[in-house]
């Protein structure tokens, strides 16, 4: 079998490239800064049948198209309101490399390996675009896996094991580790990446024995293995009820799986909506399988077996969810239902109510959490302090309280941990595409910083212009780009272009929870640099350690896919400029 060598020429509009499984043919592009990259699109990893682990694909002979994406796995898309439910053959990647009209590819490239969000549930590799990573020294990845109850069904009893997404994943980093060479790339240079829920993942896979070895450094932006909404905590349960939703109950087990695994994808993901798919502790797997997290992710991270030698890029936008607080407090239904029903209201948008012990009340941690960020007041208005605190609360339960966490617990067990916070607050946020009113758009939300990162691809889902050279925003987006690119080739983030060193957070605080951080801020024009963490930020944190500490519970919190399809209608359909 013909090895591709380094030596061999590229043509830049119809690169190829030989691996073992057979030839590639890509397209030539032109990157924002008018540099050359090589594009090889659809690439086929792994092929899975349905509930089961994925393999390698079979090899192909002559040379495959690779100058068009693959199929994006089964899913319901928010934004148009349709289901893409062709086929479940979609574990693709995309592989993007600088050329800059050379003859050949570079050697030793770092690789930036990214997972995308979606909430377990939806998007794709195909989303986002390469072009300002192609500026850079260094070969982008981005991958499909599988989504939704696909990818992540659990049957509680060893049948089906769950984390079938992750274990695409896992193949994928093992396809990059066999033929990163064959492009330029290094494969002791890998750093995986995501947002959201792509943060999560790559956190997680960091604690995670099976994927040890397949990456050198992990950047999680505003996701990680400890936030509220990454682990299922009862599979078995939801398997129950999907089963019945799907009319396949009433069978013995083997036949219920066979009822599953024969019905249409349409009907399943038409019925997973209203349930909970996502990570799972696999414990118990079939011999001839293996477990992804066989313990709890807050018992993986303090053991720091895997992660101890692995430098950690973490953070947060700076108000994660101020859309939906302002979607919230713009519906005067719902502002009326936390006046007169505040307990029963925020169990909806913030299940707490599993850490809530029996000499305990949930009746008296609900009043004490409105105490703590409405300061007693006892009517919830739409007006802006309301609005802030409404914030500040659901940010916290949702993301910043477990990327603190994360943090320091990462810190604890070895890591070299960077965090930030994210506050560049441009003109093309995504509260600016949802037409919200521009003395609203306070601060950065949920994923603004994606669009400083990429470019957008899919119409109708293109959520912002490309942002164009010779812009304040297109300074900020190469700085962005270079702080992100340098942390994963080097490990340690090069923020020169930010006024000031970032170092990582000292590894004594790792023993305290409350622990005061310090933030690397990223803004533009640059601020100085790190930023200590407020009192009142700081309380905040401690709030919330001191409710866990006192209900005797490990850091980690109970999924809630409420928050999160807030999330994505907010991202995708959303308009609230009334």
């Amino acid at each position: 079998c013909h090895i591709f060598k380094l030596s061999e020429c590229i043509q830049l509009s119809n690169p190829i490239v030989t691996l073992e499984s057979g030839s590639l043919k890509g397209r030539g592009q032109v990157s924002r800064g008018g540099r050359t990259f090589a594009s090889f699109e659809g690439i086929p990893y792994a092929v899975a049948e349905r509930f089961e682990p994925p393999v390698e694909p079979e090899s192909w002979q002559g040379i495959r198209d690779a100058t068009r994406p693959g199929n994006l796995c089964p899913q319901y898309q928010e934004m148009t309101q349709t289901y893409i439910c062709v086929t479940e053959d979609c574990l693709f990647l995309n592989v993007f490399v600088p050329t800059d009209n050379q003859s050949q590819f570079s050697v030793n490239l770092t690789t930036m390996f990214y997972i995308h969000g979606g909430a377990y549930i939806s998007g794709g590799g195909s989303i986002v675009g390469p072009n300002y990573f192609m500026d850079e020294d260094v070969i982008l990845i981005t991958i499909n896996y599988r989504l939704g109850a696909l990818g992540f069904l659990n049957t509680g009893d060893g049948l089906v094991t769950g984390n079938m997404g992750f274990k695409d994943m896992i193949l994928a980093l093992q396809w990059v580790q066999k033929n990163i060479q064959q492009f330029g790339g290094n494969p002791g240079k890998v750093t995986i990446f995501g947002e959201s829920v792509g943060g999560a993942a790559a956190h997680s896979l960091m604690l995670c024995t099976a994927a040890k070895g397949l990456f050198h450094s992990v950047i999680a932006q505003s996701g990680s293995a400890l936030n509220s909404w990454n682990v299922v905590p009862d599979p078995a349960e939801t398997y129950r009820n999907f089963l019945e939703r799907l009319c396949c109950n009433g069978l013995n087990n083997s036949l219920k799986l066979e009822c599953l695994k024969n019905e249409s994808i349409w009907n399943i993901i038409q019925e997973q909506k209203i349930y909970q798919f996502g990570p799972t502790i696999d414990k118990n797997v079939p011999a001839g399988d293996y477990s992804v997290f066989p313990e709890p992710m807050e018992t993986l991270i303090q053991s720091g077996d895997n992660s101890k030698h692995l430098p950690l890029m973490i953070g947060r936008v700076e108000m994660e969810l101020l859309g939906t607080a302002l979607m919230i407090s713009k519906d005067n239904g719902a502002v009326g239902s936390l006046n007169e029903n505040w307990t029963s209201t925020l169990l909806s948008i913030t299940d707490y109510s599993f850490f809530v012990q029996p000499e305990d009340s949930i009746e008296r941690v609900s009043q004490s959490i409105r105490d703590f960020y409405f300061q007693g007041r006892h009517t919830v208005t739409n007006g802006t302090i309301d609005r802030i605190s409404l914030e500040q609360l659901l940010t916290d339960f949702y993301f910043f309280w477990g990327l603190r966490n994360a943090a320091l617990l990462s810190t604890k067990a070895g890591s070299e941990v960077y965090a930030y916070t994210f506050k560049y607050n441009g003109p093309f946020g995504l509260l600016d595409y949802l037409n919200v009113p521009e003395e609203e758009q306070v601060g950065p939300i949920h994923a603004d910083e994606m669009q400083y990162l990429f470019n957008s691809l899919q119409e109708p889902q293109k959520r912002w212009p490309d942002i164009k050279e010779g812009s304040k925003d297109g300074e900020f987006s190469k700085m962005f780009v270079h702080l992100w690119v340098s942390f994963a080739r080097d490990g340690v983030p090069d923020a020169t272009a930010f006024g000031k060193n970032w170092d990582s957070i000292p590894k004594h605080k790792g023993n305290d929870l409350d622990s005061v951080v310090d933030w690397y801020i990223i803004d533009y024009p640059p601020k100085a640099g790190p930023e200590t963490e407020d009192k009142y930020l700081q309380e905040r944190a401690k709030f919330w350690n001191h409710i866990f500490e006192r209900n005797g519970v490990l850091p980690v919190l109970h999924f809630s896919m409420n928050l999160l399809v807030l999330i994505i209608f907010l991202l995708f359909c959303g308009n609230l400029n009334n």
